[in-house]
């Protein structure tokens, strides 16, 4: 195994909409490699294995794919992007909150949500993860040259949230247990057109007459109801709470 310097210059998560000429999420990792006498690794032809793994101790493996790249003329410098398309991604297979297994999009596995089970080969211990709210990922790197047989291995870096990313994780400060959405069992997220004023007052008024039935069915532990006092009803607040989550 060589010795080699790395210098990481920029490790940077990027989604589509904080760059509008990028059509689809990906990780930008540029750095440079120098050998153990100082100077650059100026190699014709580079392979770097870039992989994306769970930051637990199970370290599951989220997303692989593999870039060739020339260095001859870039003193040692390189510049990759995960999932950009120039590389060759392979296809491990994984289980989305129990669906069937599946090569998932990089935005699905970089999103804190539901819980992923793998093939236990490609986990150092266990075969599932389940992402904490404030989760990163750990981003592991290979790479090797024409002159080498095997792949040597970068230090793992965790890919954090960039600063103005925290604003991502939430609407005008309303978190996502804030937010009514769609989603379906298998916990996938539905894309459905948005309601107008008019679909949205129905919504209302259904929701309100249900209530107003409701509470007039109570016998015990519920004030009579009036149009400036609706929700100091306890146990109707209740009940239309649990009517709106329906909707």
């Amino acid at each position: 195994m060589r010795a080699f310097c790395l210098l990481i210059i920029q490790l940077l998560l990027f989604l589509p909409s904080a760059f509008a000429s990028v059509a689809q999420s990906g990780i930008s990792y540029q750095g440079r490699i120098l050998r153990p006498d100082g100077t650059p690794l100026t190699s014709h032809s580079v392979q770097f294995k870039l992989q994306l793994r769970a930051p637990d101790a199970g370290r599951c493996l989220l997303y692989e794919e593999v870039q060739l790249i020339d260095m001859s003329r870039d003193n040692g410098m390189f510049a990759l992007t995960i999932n950009d398309g120039t590389g060759s991604r392979t296809p491990t297979l994984i289980s989305v909150d129990g669906a069937a297994p599946a090569v998932v999009n990089l935005d699905r596995l970089l999103a804190n949500l539901g819980s992923f089970t793998f093939d236990a080969n490609d986990c150092a211990t266990g075969s599932s993860y389940s992402p904490n709210a404030s989760d990163g990922r750990t981003l592991v790197v290979y790479f090797k040259d024409e002159t080498m047989s095997t792949f040597e291995p970068i230090p793992a870096v965790t890919v954090n949230y960039v600063p103005y990313a925290f604003q991502s994780k939430q609407i005008s400060g309303f978190g996502i247990q804030n937010l009514m959405r769609v989603q379906e069992s298998d916990g996938s997220l539905s894309n459905i057109s948005p309601l107008s004023k008019a679909n949205y007052d129905a919504a209302a008024s259904s929701a309100l007459a249900t209530l107003l039935r409701a509470c007039a069915s109570f016998t015990s532990g519920c004030e009579a109801l009036h149009s400036a006092r609706l929700f100091k009803c306890r146990e109707g607040f209740r009940v239309f709470l649990k009517l709106m989550r329906t909707l």
